[in-house]
């Protein structure tokens, strides 16, 4: 989801092609609680691969229930995964806030940096 530009009009075509009462199933990472300044967002979009942005629960919620979608579950998952140390990486956690970084449990090792990412996993039925 976070790689789509116009989000909601993919919500409203979801919608349509789902039949009644079918379950749309989401897994996305989302921003930490803590994170103010969109640390992650800036984070992903060094990589050229179109992320536009990560959201949280209750902008999913909203987006979705604007379609016509029913919140159903979620549960929150993690992931970890390594990006080859590049100065770009470098320049945007040496000016985030520490404490924003603690929550993502940044690590470099060797020319890696390890990031934590949270995963929302949701249900929501048209």
């Amino acid at each position: 989801m976070h790689h789509f530009s116009n989000i909601i009009q993919s919500f409203k075509e979801m919608y349509r092609i789902l039949k009644p009462h079918g379950k749309l199933i989401i897994s996305d990472p989302t921003p930490n609680e803590n994170d103010s300044c969109q640390f992650v967002d800036k984070y992903m979009q060094v990589k050229p691969d179109g992320h536009i942005r990560f959201y949280r629960l209750n902008e999913y919620q909203k987006m979705l229930d604007k379609v016509g979608f029913r919140f159903i579950s979620n549960q929150v998952t993690s992931i970890r995964f390594p990006r080859k140390e590049v100065e770009k990486y470098s320049e945007i956690i040496r000016k985030t806030d520490k404490n924003i970084l603690l929550g993502y449990q940044i690590e470099i090792q060797g020319d890696e940096i390890w990031v934590t990412e949270r995963v929302l996993n949701m249900i929501f039925c048209r």
